[in-house]
């Protein structure tokens, strides 16, 4: 692993060594920038890219900017619709902070080497985990599928008194796990009040997302804490139930309790009281990015970078920025289904100036 950690050290070096306009160009050529711009006045009229000849006008970019003939007193930033819109950082700040969160480098060092303050990191990150959540969404399959193990475990995560004595529920966590494949998703879940201990109606909340999540005719493996009758009227017919320690059993859940039990609870160590539902499962989107897209420095830079790029060529209503903050806030509602004015600019759209390739 360390050979592709200095594969994405020099890669990243490299990129923050160009001048402001060669950078530009890089973001564009990744398509970290928006590829094409249209008039805000005549929305059928395309914005041409250009250089300003006082490069002090438009410093982050090297005076790249986008002009309008139809409006030419109107000049559009080459930021506008991307990650890097509005940002009180230069984009340089940015790509360092996507490079740190990557590679998961410790909150007070990135405080430090990237000089901004803990609050605009935290934001950031924030974006990062929605690409994940939107990523997870579009892009992870159903599990399972005929005569498929699909794993199915949940576990409760609380907060304890400082003496010990009370132990209080803060989140239900479920785990779906494909074992063939690999692939794992997680829900975070309320937990039930304890004036309204409905076995039934608790089982109904947490088991819902299988409904979007699983194959129905995939055989479902689940512990004596799962109620299989909420399966069978879900429409699951093929239900094993076990022990996860039974070693008789033709299959059990124990693979997905024992990522549960080990691999969730140290995303949130001491943090889980200060956390909303909404927070913590963005972390466990991200968890699940990871997992899929991300197992290395690497592949999570050159993945999420990707991830950023394909909404970056989204073509809606509202700002990249206004989108990602709309997902953090409801990580849970359903994101695979694309918004009604969606359109995408292909992906190898780049603007004739900038053809040739930088690093």
């Amino acid at each position: 692993m360390s050979s592709t950690r200095s594969k994405l050290d020099s890669k990243v070096k490299l990129v923050l060594m160009l001048t402001p306009n060669k950078f530009t160009e890089w973001l564009i050529q990744e398509g970290l920038l928006k590829a094409e711009q249209k008039c805000a006045n005549h929305r059928s009229n395309e914005l041409k890219l250009g250089v300003y000849s006082d490069a002090t006008k438009f410093p982050y970019t090297g005076g790249y900017v986008w002009i309008s003939e139809c409006c030419p007193m109107r000049f559009v930033s080459v930021f506008h619709g991307s990650i890097f819109e509005g940002a009180p950082h230069p984009p340089s700040c940015i790509l360092k902070l996507i490079y740190h969160w990557s590679c998961q480098t410790n909150i007070q060092n990135v405080v430090q080497w990237v000089k901004v303050d803990n609050v605009y990191i935290k934001g950031v990150y924030t974006w990062l985990r929605a690409i994940c959540t939107l990523a997870v969404h579009q892009k992870c399959k159903k599990l399972g599928g005929p005569e498929r193990f699909v794993e199915v475990g949940v576990i409760s995560l609380g907060t304890t008194s400082q003496d010990g004595q009370q132990r209080q529920v803060k989140v239900e966590v479920l785990g779906v796990l494909d074992y063939a494949e690999k692939t794992i998703r997680l829900r975070a879940v309320e937990p039930v009040s304890d004036a309204d201990r409905n076995y039934k109606k608790r089982f109904q909340t947490i088991l819902e997302p299988l409904q979007r999540w699983v194959h129905k005719d995939s055989v479902i493996c689940i512990d004596l804490t799962v109620d299989k009758m909420t399966l069978y009227s879900m429409g699951f017919k093929n239900i094993i139930q076990a022990a996860a320690t039974d070693s008789s059993a033709k299959h059990t859940n124990s693979a997905v309790m024992d990522y549960l039990r080990r691999i969730v609870p140290r995303m949130f160590q001491n943090t889980l009281s200060l956390l909303s539902r909404q927070m913590i499962q963005q972390f466990l989107d991200e968890l699940v990015w990871r997992e899929q897209f991300g197992t290395y420095a690497l592949q999570a830079f050159n993945n999420i970078t990707s991830h950023i790029a394909e909404q970056t060529r989204m073509n809606t209503n509202e700002t990249l920025t206004q989108r990602l903050y709309q997902v953090a806030t409801n990580p849970f509602k359903d994101w695979s289904v694309l918004p009604a004015n969606y359109r995408e600019t292909p992906a190898n759209t780049t603007p004739k100036r900038l053809k040739k390739p930088l690093v």
